[in-house]
C-alpha cells in the first residue's frame, strides 16, 4: 500500500443494489476529477463545493454521461481517513458501478487494498490501532453484547484506559529520573511507600484488562458450551433443541456421535456455541475413542459445561457421576446439571431427585429434551452466567489476541518492576522495567508499528473500509 496514492473502491459491496456507493480519497482527488462531475447548479464545481453538503451531478467521462448522482466531499483533515475524500452514491446497476471505477482509475486513482481507508485513517492520527480493530469488530459482530463492546472501543474506551495507566506510569517514571539525576546528592524525591502503591495499581489495572481477554474473546466469537455426559443420554437431542433443529443425528444406538458438532445460537444478544460431544465411555472402537478423546479435549476448552444426567439411573450413580464432574472441572470453568427425562418420572421422584442433587450442586435443572421442556430454563441460566460476568458494554474489555498479548508482556514487565521495587535493587533497573511497560502499552494502541502487524490487521477488513 502506498498512502501517496490516491485510491477508490466501492463500499456498500460489489452487488446489484438500488444505491451503490463509490469511496475516494487522496491528496489529489479533487484537482483529479474536476471535468468529471457537471452539477445541476452550474455555479458549483467540485472546488467550491461545501464540505459534507450533499449535491447532485451527472458523472461524466469525455463528454459521455455515466450516471446522475448524488456525491459528498470531505475536506482534510476533518474526513474518516484524514485525506480529501469523494463518496458518490450512484443507481447500483453493477455496469455503472464497473464503468464509475473503471474511469477512475484511467484518472490514475489506484482500485484499494482492503482495508486501506481505515488504514490511513490510523496513519494520519484518526484512529488509535484499537479504535481500528474495533472498527472491523463492529462490521463484523454477531450479537449485540459483542457490537455494544466494540462501539464503546471505538469511541476510545481502551485507548483512554491505556492513556491513563502511561500517564501514571510516566509520573512514576519522572520520580524516579529525578532521583537519578540527584543520585549523588542521596535525594529521595517519593518514599519506596508511595512508589509500591502506585506501581501495585498499575498491575492491578493492568492485570484486570488482561484477565478480560477470556470473556471478552468469548462474546465476540460466541460463549463456548459442551454438552457432556455418558452415552446415549440425549446429549444430541438437547442440542437439537436448544437449537431448535435437527442439527445432531438422534439414535438409541450408544456411541452415535462421534465427531464434535458444533452450532451457534444467540438469546437475548448473547451468542453461544454449542458443542454436541461424544458419550465418555470405555470402548474398543477405534473412530469412538477419538471421538471420545475430541470430547474431554472440548470440554476443557469450554467455559460452561452442560452435564447431561438421566433420571433412569439411581441415586449412587447420579453422585458417582457428579462427583466425577466437580473432580475434573476447572476453576474459570461453570457447570451446570442437566437432569434429562424428567417426563418418564412421577413429580414426587422428580422432586426428591432434584433434592438430592442440589446437596451436591447449586444448579440442576431438570428437563426433557425429547419434548422441549424448561428448554427456556435452561437458556436463562446459561444468560445468568455470562451476566455475573459483569460485562457490559461500558467496560473495557479486550477481544483480540494481539491487544491480549501486548497486555501480557506489559503485565510480566509491571511485575517484574514490583519485584525489583521490593528486592530493593537500584532505581536503573526498576526504570528500565517501567519503560518496557510503557513500550508494550504503546504496541497496544500503535504508537510503535509494526509493517507485519498491521497488515495483519488491515488485511482482514472488506474493500471500501
Amino acid at each position: 500500500m502506498y498512502q501517496q496514492d490516491d485510491i477508490c473502491a466501492i463500499a456498500s459491496g460489489f452487488v446489484q443494489s438500488a444505491i451503490a456507493i463509490i469511496r475516494i480519497s487522496g491528496s489529489k482527488i479533487i484537482s483529479k476529477l474536476e471535468t468529471n462531475f457537471v452539477f445541476k447548479n452550474s455555479s458549483i464545481s467540485l472546488h467550491t463545493c461545501k464540505a459534507n453538503y450533499f449535491y447532485r451531478a451527472d458523472f461524466i467521462y469525455e463528454n459521455r454521461i455515466i450516471d446522475d448522482i448524488m456525491l459528498v466531499v470531505f475536506r482534510n483533515p476533518k474526513s474518516y481517513t484524514g485525506e480529501d475524500m469523494i463518496e458518490i452514491y450512484s443507481h447500483g446497476s453493477l455496469f455503472i458501478q464497473q464503468e464509475i471505477l473503471k474511469h477512475l482509475q484511467l484518472q490514475t486513482i489506484r482500485l484499494a487494498e482492503p482495508g486501506e481507508f481505515t488504514l490511513r485513517a490510523y496513519l494520519n492520527g484518526k484512529i488509535d490501532l484499537t479504535q481500528a480493530e474495533a472498527i472491523h469488530d463492529i462490521i463484523s459482530s454477531k450479537n449485540a453484547l459483542s457490537h455494544s463492546i466494540a462501539i464503546h472501543q471505538l469511541r476510545g474506551g481502551i485507548k483512554n484506559e491505556i492513556k491513563d495507566i502511561r500517564s501514571n506510569l510516566l509520573q512514576l517514571l519522572t520520580l524516579l529520573e529525578l532521583e537519578l539525576d540527584f543520585s549523588e546528592e542521596d535525594v529521595e524525591f517519593a518514599s519506596r511507600e508511595k512508589i509500591e502503591a502506585l506501581l501495585s495499581n498499575l498491575v492491578k489495572r493492568i492485570e484486570k484488562l488482561s484477565y478480560s481477554f477470556d470473556y471478552g474473546n468469548a462474546i465476540k466469537n460466541g460463549v463456548p458450551v459442551a454438552i457432556v455426559g455418558d452415552t446415549n443420554v440425549g446429549k444430541s437431542t438437547l442440542m437439537n433443541a436448544l437449537l431448535n433443529d435437527e442439527r445432531a443425528i438422534v439414535s438409541h444406538i450408544p456411541g452415535t456421535t462421534r465427531d464434535i458438532i458444533e452450532d451457534s445460537f444467540t438469546y437475548k444478544g448473547v451468542t453461544f456455541r454449542f458443542s454436541d460431544t461424544a458419550g465418555i465411555r470405555t470402548s474398543d472402537d477405534e473412530i469412538e475413542q477419538i471421538g471420545i478423546e475430541l470430547a474431554k479435549r472440548k470440554a476443557q476448552e469450554a467455559k460452561l459445561l452442560l452435564v447431561l444426567l438421566n433420571t433412569d439411573d439411581n441415586i449412587d450413580l447420579l453422585k458417582e457421576k457428579v462427583d466425577f464432574w466437580k473432580e475434573i472441572v476447572k476453576e474459570d470453568q461453570h457447570l451446570i446439571f442437566v437432569l434429562n427425562k424428567m417426563d418418564k418420572i412421577s413429580s414426587n421422584e422428580l422432586n426428591q431427585l432434584l433434592e438430592q442433587l442440589t446437596q451436591w450442586h447449586s444448579t440442576v435443572i431438570p428437563i426433557s429434551a425429547k419434548l422441549k421442556m424448561n428448554i427456556e430454563w435452561l437458556l436463562e441460566s446459561l444468560l445468568k452466567f455470562v451476566q455475573q460476568l459483569n460485562i457490559s458494554g461500558n467496560e473495557q474489555v479486550i477481544t483480540n489476541a494481539r491487544q491480549y498479548n501486548a497486555l501480557h508482556q506489559s503485565l510480566n514487565a509491571a511485575q517484574r518492576a514490583l519485584e525489583v521495587l521490593r528486592m530493593n535493587y537500584s532505581n536503573d533497573l526498576l526504570a528500565e522495567e517501567l519503560k518496557m511497560i510503557n513500550n508494550h502499552l504503546a504496541q497496544l494502541i500503535g504508537e510503535i508499528p509494526s509493517n507485519e502487524v498491521l497488515n495483519e490487521i488491515f488485511s482482514h477488513f472488506c474493500i471500501g473500509k
